[in-house]
């Protein structure tokens, strides 16, 4: 039902002939709402959904007033048909919640207060988002985020502020926020700082480990390479990789974690690769090969890696690694020349 050009001229007229001058029905302004129309001298709600124009303003007008729930009225604009699998369904009581969730705030005494936080809990949110994506491009490609320095402006400050350096010149709201909070220095919240991104990292790291478990558990089977080297700082870093094969056929092979500084007995690089593991809910018994370099702690076949590992799964058949076998016969020949 739509709403008159102006519902009071239309009443007045009407009753002007009949009624004295002092007795005029006095009618509030035409509704701003348009789901709002004039019944009996008030503003009702249009019984139809279908013409409700779905707004902040209709939510809270709902969240305030509610609506009444009359399943055997019929509205000419709307399709009511499995109305009783709807009330039940899982989106139906979520959204149910929300509006309550939003009566409660309309009718507090700092509902203002509350407003004004939600705003500022959106704009954070929009900054985030454009982190996020800028992260996203960053990691999988291999590039440094940090540079000499972490200012906006700075030929030296690395890729990743770069980067949000370029999105803002063809995004106004980034480059707002970055002229306001770029350079706050410690203390003052902009979310763009290198501490905040490596956060997300770790975050991102987190999940895609998950992922990644949960296709070694749904494969089953898998194998395991190990193998460890000193990082710049000469830390020794125990590099786990996991190898299996998709319902597809196809093989995977896919980074664990680094473990750092575990020694260089069997003994003790055994229990680091079963505790690493039992941590991602693996099951070494699972396990159906093993691959490391010629080294004696690790392809030892009564006290090595491979050993350790084949007790507690039979089925891991040691495989030693071809490339390092290569790279031996290389530096041989050239030391015998």
């Amino acid at each position: 039902m739509t709403t008159p050009a102006n519902p009071t001229e239309n009443l007045m007229s009407e009753s002007s002939s009949s009624l004295p001058v002092d007795t005029l029905p006095i009618l509030p302004d035409p509704p701003k709402e348009p789901f709002l129309e004039v019944q009996e001298d008030q503003f009702v709600m249009i019984t139809d959904p279908a013409v409700w124009i779905i707004n902040n303003h209709l939510r809270d007008h709902l969240a305030i007033h509610g609506i009444e729930q009359n399943i055997s009225t019929d509205f000419p604009l709307s399709k009511r048909t499995r109305v009783v699998s709807h009330k039940n369904s899982l989106e139906h009581k979520l959204c149910a919640l929300s509006l309550k969730k939003r009566g409660s705030i309309c009718g507090r005494i700092d509902k203002k207060l509350t407003a004004q936080l939600d705003e500022e809990i959106s704009y954070w949110k929009n900054v985030l988002k454009r982190v996020v994506a800028t992260i996203k491009a960053l990691v999988p490609r291999g590039l440094p985020f940090r540079g000499d320095n972490e200012k906006f402006g700075s030929v030296y400050n690395g890729n990743y502020l770069m980067s949000l350096e370029l999105i803002a010149e063809f995004d106004p709201f980034l480059a707002d926020n970055i002229s306001r909070c770029g350079n706050p220095g410690s203390g003052h919240t902009s979310y763009l700082s290198s501490t905040i991104c490596e956060e997300f990292i770790q975050l991102m790291a987190k999940q895609m480990t998950n992922v990644i478990v949960e296709e070694i558990q749904a494969a089953k089977h898998f194998s395991i390479i190990v193998d460890s080297t000193p990082d710049l700082s000469h830390v020794d870093q125990l590099t786990i990789i996991i190898r299996y094969v998709q319902d597809d056929g196809s093989p995977i092979e896919r980074f664990l974690e680094f473990i750092p500084n575990v020694g260089h007995t069997a003994k003790k690089i055994s229990g680091a690769v079963i505790e690493s593991l039992e941590k991602f809910g693996i099951d070494i018994e699972n396990c159906r090969g093993q691959s490391y370099d010629n080294a004696s702690n690790m392809s030892g076949i009564y006290n090595g890696l491979q050993a350790q590992i084949k007790r507690l799964s039979p089925q891991a058949e040691y495989i030693l690694c071809a490339t390092h076998s290569l790279n031996l016969i290389r530096d041989d020949s050239f030391d015998s020349l």
